[in-house]
């Protein structure tokens, strides 16, 4: 059930995802029952999340830190994060921002 649900709630932050169990466990009192998974799969799928209604604005974030930023993952890590972006291009500065490992 879990593996379900967090592919339903990809692009969700963690507050989305808790208002969507707290709308679920109020569809599931007021039917005066348990907490169903069908409770949880209709209050995920009437969610939108911000990455999708502030997509833009994800972007230009992104797109502002990406030149203005130091990254905080380790050069040689980047290599294993897919693009976010699929219009972002592939001579991406990211990979020479900076970044780097901490030692303690």
């Amino acid at each position: 059930m879990l593996d379900r649900l967090a592919v339903k709630t990809e692009g969700f932050v963690g507050a989305e995802i808790e208002q969507a169990v707290v709308a679920a466990l109020y569809e599931a009192f007021f039917h005066q029952r348990p907490l169903l998974e069908e409770d949880l799969n209709y209050a995920i799928d009437s969610t939108v999340p911000l990455s999708v209604t502030q997509a833009e604005s994800i972007r230009a974030l992104r797109q502002w830190a990406n030149v203005r930023a130091v990254a905080a993952t380790a050069r040689e890590d980047l290599e294993n994060y897919e693009k976010s972006d699929p219009e972002e291009p592939e001579t991406d500065i990211r990979k020479s921002r900076g970044g780097r490992s901490l030692d303690f």
